[in-house]
């Protein structure tokens, strides 16, 4: 006996397609479009800011419009490295169950159901949003100060990437495997970009003023209490993180996120340029949301669009901190950081010269035979004979790092030159070279240096076709810094003068030229060793 179906007839349809019809879209008409979220920063006096407001301390509570699938609150703290937080609208309301009975095959009302299926309305964001506690932004504490040498992009073409990912899921997925694509290549797409090379030195030369590494006050920067910092980036890759869920465009900006991700070669180097130790980092910046479409935040100041060149630059600055934060930390963990204290003595045998007679009545012409050039690999400095026998006072950054030292005297010929001390710390070194007829200048030990007398200073400025050139000032005054007594003077010195004589009309080297003061509205500033150091930190006694 073969069992007989009954077709159900239109009369069983038309309560449920009445229902559905009735139900159409109330997902959306009975979601709010708004929302309040509670926020609980973990940093005590926190100050969190949304959309450039602040909004509370420690705790807020934010009425998020649902206009943007990812809102940016940022908490800051003085002494604090400041953080982004990210609340995302990727969960769904109650009310979803509106649309689900939309969504019943017998429903024609397509219309209806997707104004459900992809309001924004439908959509919540999580209620408490708990932000972990800030990073402390170690000032410096009695450690040497740091100055950016040289930052530089060395990154081969495929290390430069923008990679877009969708949602947070596929990301973490991402870096937790280390960046294997596995089973988020689908959803991968690298393209080439560029990033100025200023961004990556504004926000290092930033960070250090922030934390009082760069010195901004003393102008006596020295072996013990400064050092040099090369950063070369080597690797960039900027990560975008898209919303994945299909979220009306019409009704919501389905705005992404951006992170960079760089791997960095760090050098220390010391005041004269000469490598200390290298480090590598590898870090990821915080999220920063891209707002990609106008959108009216409040009645009289419509938002602006975000440039996500704006937003990939702010994440490069916040790599660049974390990273320095990080370098930073192994410098002070393996006592690069310590300074050295004041400069000290020579301790070495003593070097025993010939005492030499002032020139009184000479011409400023007669001393230039005294005045040699000091050619190193990478450029030259100056130097002074102080002794018959070939000895040269020079300052010790000139023949810093050097395999050969060339000495050029001032009608051409040269010979080449040893060093037999130096003393970092105060500057300075000795040369000695074979050569017959030299003409020494002595050195002042112990005569007074007043304000105001007229001094000349010899030497090699620029280039090596300057050799011996003169330029006349006064001296300004005398200053003692960390054990080194420099003279303050508005002779007109430049890069080459350095280990040059400071003298007086009588032939007398007052000092060795070590340094000048340049910047914007900065003239006639310029130091020199007084003599009477080279004595004692090089141990050198007149017979």
């Amino acid at each position: 006996m073969q069992a007989t179906r009954f077709a159900p007839s239109s009369f069983f349809y038309a309560p449920i397609i009445a229902i559905s019809t009735l139900l159409a879209g109330c997902g959306s008409i009975f979601c709010s479009r708004n929302q309040w979220v509670t926020i609980n920063s973990a940093t005590p006096g926190g100050t969190i800011t949304y959309n450039g407001a602040k909004v509370g301390e420690t705790k807020a509570r934010v009425k998020f419009r649902k206009r943007r699938t990812y809102q940016q609150l940022t908490v800051t703290k003085e002494g604090y490295k400041s953080a982004n937080h990210i609340v995302a609208l990727n969960k769904r309301s109650p009310a979803f169950a509106f649309a689900v009975l939309d969504a019943f095959p017998l429903s024609g009302w397509m219309m209806f159901i997707m104004m459900d299926l992809g309001s924004p309305r439908t959509f919540r964001y999580k209620k408490v949003q708990n932000i972990p506690a800030l990073e402390k932004l170690e000032p410096r504490n009695n450690e040497k100060y740091l100055q950016a040498n040289k930052i530089a992009i060395e990154a081969a073409k495929e290390d430069i990437t923008y990679i877009r990912h969708k949602g947070m899921k596929r990301y973490n997925a991402f870096i937790n495997s280390g960046g294997k694509k596995s089973k988020n290549e689908k959803s991968l797409v690298k393209e080439s970009i560029s990033v100025e090379n200023t961004v990556f030195t504004d926000a290092l030369n930033s960070t250090l003023v922030q934390m009082g590494f760069i010195d901004t006050n003393s102008v006596f920067s020295h072996n013990g209490n400064s050092l040099y910092l090369n950063a070369t980036i080597k690797k960039i890759i900027i990560h975008e993180v898209a919303f994945p869920r299909d979220v009306s465009t019409s009704a919501v900006n389905p705005n992404s996120l951006v992170c960079a991700e760089l791997h960095i070669d760090w050098e220390l180097l010391d005041v004269y340029k000469q490598k200390v130790t290298s480090l590598q980092t590898t870090r990821i910046s915080g999220m920063y949301a891209i707002n990609t479409h106008k959108v009216q935040w409040h009645k009289d100041k419509p938002r602006p669009e975000d440039s996500t060149k704006e937003r990939v630059a702010d994440a490069i600055k916040d790599n660049i901190q974390l990273s320095f934060m990080q370098v930073r930390k192994e410098l002070a963990k393996n006592g690069f950081l310590k300074m050295s204290g004041d400069a000290r003595a020579d301790t070495s045998m003593a070097i025993l010269i010939e005492r030499q007679p002032l020139k009184a009545g000479s011409r400023i012409n007669d001393y230039l035979k005294s005045s040699v050039t000091v050619k190193v690999d990478d450029g030259h400095g100056s130097g002074v004979v102080i002794s018959a026998n070939g000895y040269i006072v020079t300052n010790y950054h000139v023949v810093a790092g050097t395999k050969k030292t060339e000495i050029i005297f001032d009608d051409g010929t040269s010979v080449i030159a040893e060093v037999v001390k130096t003393n970092p710390l105060a500057d300075l070194a000795l040369l000695k070279i074979n050569k017959d007829g030299l003409q020494p200048l002595p050195l002042n030990e112990s005569q007074a240096i007043e304000s105001g007398t007229d001094v000349w200073a010899i030497g090699t400025p620029r280039s090596l076709e300057l050799g011996q050139s003169v330029s006349k000032g006064v001296v300004s005054n005398t200053r003692a810094r960390e054990g080194i007594d420099y003279i303050q003077t508005d002779v007109k010195v430049n890069p080459g003068n350095s280990g040059g004589a400071l003298i007086n009309k009588d032939g007398l080297v007052l000092g060795i030229v070590s340094s000048k003061i340049v910047g914007t509205g900065i003239e006639g500033l310029s130091f020199a060793i007084a003599t009477r150091e080279v004595f004692s930190k090089l141990n050198i006694k007149y017979k």
